[in-house]
Order: structure tokens, then C-alpha cells, then sequence
């Protein structure tokens, strides 16, 4: 009997880039590839760069010996609040244009695969949870700082979504940046280290 391997895709959508790997099981790179998200260029060009991307790693993945057919699913780790379960993009506040984007609809007519989408800051700690600085660990908290500032909570080995974030796509947590600026920056920024 031929042993079957497994492998999975992974996309991380940003303001920039889109960083496309697929990955094997036991979390080895088998394939990678990155290019501009182009948000310039519409929410449409942005979809078009990310079916791209997914299957060029694809391409490079057979070119290596890994079977298309080995391949899972296709995770998506996208930002703003989301609605990971309706595979939708409620807001994302670093990419132009995409407000309720379906893209787990968007992007199902292009594989035959399984699409999940998850928030990035959470896809992230999953990741440092599995094979990075939080390996071995029950419980972890990340942070991202990138175009934005994220934040992921893994407990007891399972991402926290909250009571309401992600699963019933709320936007009622959110901070204007106006707001935030104007009520918590100047207590940030008023003490001086001397």
C-alpha cells in the first residue's frame, strides 16, 4: 500500500502582500510563493492575485512530486472582523473596497477543495502554537503589528474566537481610529520616560 501524504494550503491575505504556502503535515514548506495584493487595483484584482498565487504553489507542488490530490484544504488568513463560519470579510480596514466580501464563495469556483477562512492574527497563533514559539504550550496569546495590530488567543490547544467575534460576524468591538486616537494615544503618549 502507497503511503498518502498530507498537505495543505495556506494564504496569508495583507495590505501588501499575499504569501501563499503549501505545507505538509508535519509543517514542511513544500511550496511557496508571494506576490503584491494590488488592492489599487479593486477587490476583484486582489481575489484574482490570491487564485493566483494558490495555484501556482499547486503547480510548484506537482513539479516537487506532491499530489494536487494530497491537498486537503485551502486556509485563508484575512483580516478585520470576519465571519469565519460564512466565510466573509465583514471589514477589512487596510485593503480598500472590501466591505462583507464573500470570499470563501468568490474563490470556491476556482478549487475542489474545502476554503476556510479565519482571522490572520488567529491563523498566526495557530501557527506559533503548532511549530513556532508556542510549541508544547496549552495556551498562548499573539500579537501582530504589520499594517495593522492583531491579536490571537489560543486555550487549551484551540483558537478563542469569543463570544461573538468571528462566529456571528459582530463589528460592535471596534474602535474608530479617530476615536482611539483622540481618547487613548495622548495617555500613551503623555508620560515621559526620564
Amino acid at each position: 500500500m502507497k503511503k498518502i501524504s498530507i498537505n495543505v494550503i495556506g494564504v496569508d491575505l495583507g495590505a501588501s502582500n499575499i504569501i501563499t504556502l503549501l505545507v505538509s503535515g508535519n509543517g514542511k514548506v513544500v511550496a511557496k510563493d508571494s506576490r503584491k495584493t494590488m488592492s489599487e487595483k479593486g477587490k476583484e484584482k486582489t481575489i484574482s492575485q490570491i487564485v493566483t498565487s494558490a495555484k501556482n504553489v499547486l503547480g510548484k507542488g506537482e513539479r516537487a512530486g506532491v499530489s494536487s490530490k494530497s491537498v486537503l484544504g485551502l486556509g485563508i488568513g484575512g483580516p478585520g472582523p470576519l465571519n469565519g463560519n460564512g466565510g466573509v470579510i465583514h471589514i477589512a480596514p487596510n485593503i480598500p473596497g472590501w466591505i462583507d466580501t464573500h470570499l470563501v464563495k468568490e474563490l470556491e469556483g476556482e478549487f475542489d477543495l474545502p476554503i476556510f477562512l479565519e482571522n490572520d492574527a488567529n491563523a498566526a497563533a495557530l501557527g506559533e502554537w503548532w511549530l513556532g514559539a508556542g510549541r508544547g504550550v496549552d495556551n498562548l496569546v499573539l500579537l501582530t503589528l504589520g499594517t495593522g495590530i492583531g491579536g490571537g488567543i489560543i486555550i487549551n490547544g484551540e483558537v478563542f474566537h469569543g463570544a461573538s467575534i468571528n462566529t456571528q460576524g459582530s463589528r460592535d468591538y471596534f474602535y474608530s481610529f479617530q476615536s482611539f486616537s483622540k481618547s487613548v494615544f495622548p495617555n500613551i503618549f503623555s508620560y515621559r520616560l526620564k
